[in-house]
């Protein structure tokens, strides 16, 4: 319960304090999200130190952990703006943002991200997070 309830904090803590707008998800897909990343953090045992560095992005460099692999893939099939052979559902993604956003830039940021293409799922996954997280014009707030 108290790997559970730390992930959560780290989960919902974020990084706050970018230096790009920040914007919520629509609420009942927020939900879905936090839920997943609970679900799977907890089936892939990814430490909640590491977590809170992926969340901050600060381990983009070490990403290729295979349990961080795991993670990202996990996450993005159970949500179900992935695939299963690790690309994105676009339009499913896209229903994530809320409507005041450029929805037309994100699409964009994101079909050019899904061009990525690893050896198995988990790879190509991982590759179209990391071009995201990169480019995303917004920090995303909980």
């Amino acid at each position: 319960m108290i790997r559970l309830t730390a992930i959560l904090v780290l989960f919902c803590g974020g990084c706050l304090c970018g230096k790009k707008p920040g914007i919520y998800l629509v609420p009942e897909k927020a939900l879905l999200l936090a839920k997943t990343y609970m679900e799977c953090a907890v089936e892939t045992n990814v430490d909640p130190e590491t977590l809170k560095d992926l969340r901050e992005g600060t381990v983009l460099s070490n990403v290729d952990e295979n349990n961080l692999k795991k993670l990202i893939y996990c996450i993005y099939v159970k949500a179900g703006f992935g695939k299963k052979n690790g690309h994105l559902d676009i339009a499913e993604s896209l229903s994530y943002f809320p409507k005041e956003v450029d929805m037309k830039q994100i699409k964009e940021l994101l079909e050019n991200c899904d061009k990525n293409e690893g050896k198995v799922p988990m790879e190509t996954s991982t590759m179209i997070y990391k071009c995201v997280y990169k480019n995303f014009p917004y920090t995303i707030l909980f």
